[in-house]
């Protein structure tokens, strides 16, 4: 009969005779603005831009570089730019792991977010990693809890990331920092006008593959600056809210010290390079280049006009739908000097 009293030969008492490291795995980017979350509450942004191709040269930052739609946040500091969500929506992302393993991984990755250091208006979720044998990367898809503030504005969210599983290491990084802005809707036509007081704008692009057409980092801190001041945050839930919050833009235009618009007294819902409006037209979408402090002659004078442009461009690229009126001085003659009769429905 057969039996153990004494232990191995050569192996010391108390060593066990197979150990298994786990494998590391690494959180390497993040990705918002993606089609593969099956809405629109997100929103394609540009990246800022020092030239322009009608006004080269210096601008500052406040042209339209390229459209962002690679992730917005990458490992080791290589990249961390804005994306931009709906109010009142939820915020999700598309994160990328990548660990080296010759056998497929379970476990589960767990995203705690805070805005603002606000722990209540996201919350945490936990999702699945079910990474498979021999790959190379593994994308999976974090819908945070909660939704984003009725405002617009620009937050912080920083993001706690936590990977359990019998065989996952995880590497990091264990917390992550981003700016997002949150609109009021979809991007609308800011060419677009109606005499409807029911009337609450054009959609400008609502197609996954495009997303806005207007927007920068540049351009929307200056817009949140202007609504919200130092927080950069303004509520749209009531009427007065609204009303604040166009006021508030309408004065921050016309305050600037020291910049544009200037008033040049003609009449165009274009800014123009020269001062009188001969040279060539940016298109609507460029108009907010008319904060660019240039050097005289100004190619980007504006009329009074071209002041209501910018301010129309600038809500319609948060969705908040704005009307161009013309004011004259004698309401019996149009712009060219002819006499007519005006009724008041036509104003």
């Amino acid at each position: 009969m057969w039996g153990v009293i004494n232990p191995i030969p050569g192996i010391a008492a108390g060593v066990p005779v197979v150990s298994v490291a786990k494998v590391a795995c690494t959180l390497e980017e993040i990705h918002f603005a993606t089609p593969d979350h099956g809405n629109l509450n997100w929103h394609y942004i540009y990246e800022s831009s020092s030239t322009h191709g009608i006004a080269p040269g210096d601008l500052q930052w406040w042209a339209k570089g390229n459209k962002i739609d690679t992730p917005e946040w990458a490992q080791g500091g290589k990249r961390n730019v804005r994306a931009c969500w709906t109010r009142n929506n939820p915020v999700s992302m598309r994160v990328k792991l990548v660990a080296k393993t010759t056998g497929s991984l379970k476990g589960k990755l767990t995203a705690t977010p805070t805005i603002d250091g606000d722990s209540k208006i996201l919350t945490p979720v936990t999702v699945d990693v079910d990474y498979p044998a021999n790959a190379k990367e593994l994308w999976l898809t974090v819908p945070l809890g909660g939704t984003m503030p009725n405002e617009i504005g620009r937050y912080k969210l920083w993001i706690k990331w936590e990977l359990a599983g019998g065989g996952f290491k995880f590497a990091g990084p264990k917390l992550t920092q981003h700016r997002i802005y949150a609109a009021y809707g979809q991007p609308l036509d800011p060419a677009y006008d109606s005499a409807s007081v029911a009337d609450t704008g054009t959609a400008h692009q609502t197609s996954r593959a495009q997303g806005t057409l207007s927007g920068t980092r540049r351009r929307f801190d200056h817009l949140m600056s202007l609504i919200g001041g130092n927080d950069m945050r303004h509520p749209v839930a009531t009427k007065d809210d609204m009303v604040d919050l166009y006021w508030k833009l309408h004065k921050g235009i016309n305050d600037t010290p020291g910049a544009p618009p200037y008033f040049n007294g003609t009449n165009t819902e274009y800014i123009t390079i020269g001062q009188d409006d001969s040279g060539a037209a940016l298109d609507l979408e460029d108009n907010w280049l008319g904060f660019c402090v240039t050097p005289a002659p100004h190619w980007n004078d504006a009329s009074c006009i071209g002041h209501v442009q910018i301010m129309k461009t600038m809500l319609a690229a948060v969705g908040l739908f704005s009307r161009r009126t013309w004011v004259l001085p004698h309401t019996t003659r149009t712009p060219d000097g002819k006499t007519v009769t005006y009724k008041d429905e036509d104003f």
